[in-house]
């Protein structure tokens, strides 16, 4: 049975004073981008994988010589804080050890959800002043991902999205997924919207927004947001036509695929594929679909995942899709059949 530390000494975390005007106050990011447009909130998201909390263990974090200590109280699994920089602000992360710091992971991020430095997702924490750098604060933010609407057809998109006071114009870069960034097809426009044109029906597209932003007489460009995913549509309706895909499904102990199954959702039914019995080392599916129907695949594990492999080919024998061992869980693949 695991140890649990029945007590821990737990540092209040300091609250960071503003001088401004001459009054000590205590005041929000936004209200701080009122009077100092360098000034941004960096976030610290804190984990414990066993939920019991920190155990004693702390991280202290300097801004600019000032100390702050951050740990997760006994029985949580989590804590985030926010932290206020100004941009050239210099940052220095310790971490101090306690019991089971194979539970402790923890990530920095700044002001635009980036990560700064992270420790113990990988790896077991490292002990000690593990970073140092200097905080930055963008005065051109990057565009709000969640203000982005996008409808594409067969051969254009329509992508809007938000903005604010300082955005003057933005850039739009796209291309077919998996392009290199700055190889792509750029657009600019002053407006919050834009058409990408011409596009191919039925392929997937990445698309990066860059804003230029003015203040006062002082300009600047914003972060990419992206890549950002869409896929343009079909010319044509389902069930114009029909092909036939191959699932092979392969066991490498020979003994079926214990629990272990397929799922794949065509228009919205559902069948599953496993090998089954206990001296099954390999069967082959003919998977029928109509054209342009849309395909969804799921996995779901059983034991000895270490003995299952399997494999989808198109219609021509080519490779979509192969996995194992230890398979991906959940949704591994969606596409367009017979396009």
């Amino acid at each position: 049975m695991k140890f649990i530390k029945l007590s821990s000494f737990v540092k209040p975390i300091a609250l960071m004073i503003l001088l401004v005007l001459g009054i000590s106050k205590k005041v929000h990011a936004s209200t701080l981008d009122l009077f100092n447009q360098n000034s941004c909130e960096y976030v610290l998201n804190l984990y414990d994988s066993f939920g019991d909390g920190w155990n004693g263990a702390e991280l202290v974090i300097s801004i600019d010589g000032v100390l702050d200590n951050y740990t997760i109280a006994p029985g949580g699994s989590n804590a985030t804080f926010g932290i206020q920089v100004e941009s050239g602000s210099s940052i220095s992360i310790e971490y101090i050890s306690g019991v089971f710091d194979g539970e402790v992971s923890y990530e920095l991020l700044d002001s635009e959800g980036t990560q700064v430095f992270a420790d113990g997702f990988d790896n077991l924490v490292q002990v000690g002043v593990v970073f140092t750098g200097e905080a930055f604060c963008s005065d051109c933010p990057k565009i709000d991902e969640s203000s982005l609407t996008i409808t594409p057809t067969t051969n254009e998109a329509q992508v809007s999205w938000g903005s604010q006071s300082n955005y003057v114009s933005f850039n739009i870069e796209y291309g077919p997924t998996g392009y290199p960034e700055g190889q792509g097809n750029v657009l600019s426009t002053n407006d919050t919207s834009i058409t990408l044109s011409p596009l191919n029906p039925c392929l997937n597209y990445d698309f990066y927004i860059t804003a230029l932003c003015i203040d006062d007489t002082t300009s600047s460009v914003s972060s990419p947001l992206g890549p950002i995913s869409f896929m343009t549509d079909s010319e044509l309706g389902p069930g114009q036509d029909t092909c036939t895909y191959t699932l092979n499904l392969y066991d490498s102990f020979g003994d079926g695929w214990n629990g272990s199954f397929l799922e794949v959702i065509v228009n919205g039914i559902s069948t599953t594929y496993t090998i089954d019995g206990f001296d099954g080392e390999f069967e082959t599916f003919a998977l029928s679909f109509t054209t342009n129907a849309s395909v969804v695949m799921n996995y779901s594990p059983g034991a000895f995942e270490n003995e299952v492999t399997y494999e989808l080919l198109d219609p021509d024998g080519n490779l979509v899709y192969s996995d194992g061992p230890f398979p991906a869980v959940g949704e591994v693949l969606s596409f367009l059949a017979c396009p």
